[in-house]
This record gives C-alpha cells, structure tokens and sequence, in this order.
C-alpha cells in the first residue's frame, strides 16, 4: 500500500509539471504575438509575377519612346538648299501653261553659255515619293525646247522633251534614295540671248 501511494504521488507530481509547462510556452506565445508562417516558394513568386527572393512587388519597365525624327508627309524643295547646283537655282511662284505652281524651282538654261543646268537634293532615305509639275516657264522667250532629266543616285530614271506652252504631272517613288538630282537641258530654239527657264512646279517629296 506503501508504494502505491508513492507512486499515485509521483504521477500527480508529473502531471501538475506538465500543467506548468503549458501555461509557460502558451504565455510566451501570448507576450510575443507572432505566428510563424512558411516562407512562399519560388513558385508561388513566379505564378503571381514576381521575381523570386525579390522580396516587393514588381514594377513595371518603362516604355521606349517614340523617336523625335520621324520626318512630315511633305517637304517641298523650294524650302531646301541643294546639295549641289551647275548654276543657280530660281525659288518662288511660277506660271506653266497658265496655271500658277506658288512653291517651284526653276533652272535657266540658253543656247549658249548654259546649255545644261542640274540642283542635287539629299534624300537620305527618308522620303518615299517625288511629285512636280514640269514645263517651260511661261516668262521664256517663244519657240525653245527643253529636256528634263532627274537622277535617282546618278541613275536616269526619268526623261521628258517639253516645248513652251506644255506641262506633264510627274510622280516617282524614291524609297531609299539617298541623292536626288534634277537637270534642265537646252535640246531646241533659235534665239541665243535670252534664258529659258526649266521649271518643277510645286516639286515635293512625300511619305504617303
């Protein structure tokens, strides 16, 4: 009966231990106020778009800007200077078989002393289409004749006699030319003393 009785003491000991162990580690759980949760894996990073162990959330890259040099639909050539010209270049409003160009070039020309006359323009690829009205200008003197060239990167690649009192539209794709030359020669005409002009009227180079 002796023992028994010791050892329903020894386990009545234990058991209020384990009570006091408890009530510890439960107020300390209680005083800190922290709850421990698992650290997300790389996975859960990724699927929810962030870079694993970035630890934030991701911002967004800025965009590239647009370039600045995107060129306009239009330039007209009698707002360039030329890259090169045989003699001079004539700016302003002409008047071709009656009808008025306010922004054309104009190239002189004679029997004589400039049978030819060229303006080199540079395109650097940027332009896609050349227009212009061309024809003798209506100021030159009666019975001459005159050629009309351009050059395309120094190849021919238009040709046009024309008398005074005529005019032809012209329309040429340029995409990635580099140098545009228009030339003005003297092909016909009797009289040796006064110019004749070889005008593009409203010349213009576009991007449509």
């Amino acid at each position: 009966m002796g023992s028994r009785s010791k050892l329903q003491d020894l386990a009545a000991i234990v058991s209020i231990i384990g009570v006091i162990a408890g009530l510890y580690f439960g107020m300390r759980s209680c005083v800190s106020g922290k709850t421990e949760v698992d650290p997300p894996s790389p996975s859960a990073h990724s699927a929810a778009g962030i870079p694993a162990g970035s630890g934030g959330i991701e911002t967004p890259l800025p965009s590239s800007p647009v370039p600045a040099n995107t060129p306009s639909e239009t330039q007209y050539l009698v707002d360039l200077d030329p890259l090169s010209s045989s003699f001079n270049v004539d700016r302003g409003s002409v008047d071709l078989h009656g009808k008025t160009f306010p922004q054309s070039i104009s190239l002189r020309v004679d029997k004589s002393s400039i049978p030819a006359n060229d303006a080199e323009y540079t395109l650097a690829g940027r332009w896609k289409t050349f227009d212009a009205t061309i024809g003798v200008r209506d100021d030159s003197p009666t019975g001459g004749r005159l050629t009309f060239e351009v050059l395309a990167d120094g190849r021919s690649v238009f040709v046009k006699e024309l008398a005074k009192g005529s005019s032809q539209d012209l329309h040429l794709a340029v995409a990635g030319i580099q140098t545009l030359k228009l030339k003005v020669s003297f092909t016909g005409g009797d009289y040796y003393d006064n110019y004749s002009y070889g005008a593009w009227g409203d010349a213009r180079l576009g991007n449509q």
